[in-house]
Parts: C-alpha cells; sequence; structure tokens
C-alpha cells in the first residue's frame, strides 16, 4: 500500500525535519512509480 507508506515517511519527514532526507525520500519515491 502506497498511502501506508507515504504516511510513514511523512512522519518521519516531520520528526527529521532534513530537508536533504526529503529529496532522498522524494527519489524514493519516484523510483517506485516509475
Amino acid at each position: 500500500n502506497q498511502r501506508g507508506s507515504l504516511r510513514g515517511l511523512r512522519s518521519q519527514l516531520a520528526e527529521d525535519g532534513c530537508a536533504e532526507s526529503q529529496v532522498v525520500l522524494a527519489k524514493r519515491l519516484l523510483e517506485e512509480r516509475s
């Protein structure tokens, strides 16, 4: 379930608050979609 994983990633970002981690996770999501 992508929505479930997205929620997990968002919660991790909220805790991390690191812009660099957002870039890494964004790339990961793009790879999963392709």
